[in-house]
């Protein structure tokens, strides 16, 4: 498992590991308590069919939630919603949020954006956590099942790693 303490998934980071098949997996060998912040939860997610012809399939987290491998959270302080103000001029909202409420809790970060990622350093000590990292992670994982779920994220939700990235270059020796 990669962080002790509560991680919040944003936006990007959660579409990658749906594209990936494997996002029970990737989550529970990310945090025992994965989160999202409502925010993110209402944003209409979606990810590219494997069928070109088809138009994008939309994400449903119920299922996520409902076997409690995603937790719901929301700003619950003045400080968590002065900081995610603050941010929301930098960032998306779901991004924003979802690092002021790491900021202020202590928690960790899931995110690829490099703004994000680039703020969460000024803001405080925020672990941060990249897909790469995540599937980097998960041992268990053979070379072709390890490819195919790069592809899949490549492919699905357009996302490859910024060479400036950790494990970018891991990432490239495995792709297909």
């Amino acid at each position: 498992m990669l962080s002790d303490s509560p991680v919040l998934v944003d936006t990007c980071t959660l579409i990658n590991l749906q594209a990936s098949g494997e996002s029970e997996l990737l989550l529970r060998g990310l945090s025992d308590t994965c989160m999202v912040c409502d925010v993110v939860s209402r944003e209409s997610i979606f990810l590219r069919t494997e069928q070109k012809d088809l138009p994008p399939q939309r994400i449903d987290l119920a299922p996520l939630f409902q076997a409690k491998i995603l937790h719901a959270c929301q700003a619950d302080t003045p400080e968590e919603e002065a900081l995610y103000v603050a941010l929301a001029a930098e960032l998306d909202d779901g991004e924003a949020l979802s690092l002021a409420i790491s900021s202020v809790r202590g928690y960790g970060l899931a995110t690829d954006d490099r703004k994000a990622r680039r703020l969460a350093e000024e803001v405080g000590s925020v672990p941060l956590f990249s897909t790469a990292e995540i599937l980097h992670s998960i041992n268990s994982l053979s070379d072709e099942t390890l490819r195919e779920m790069i592809r899949r994220i490549e492919f699905r939700a357009r996302f490859i790693p910024h060479p400036s990235m950790p494990l970018s270059d891991w990432w490239n020796a495995h792709r297909s």
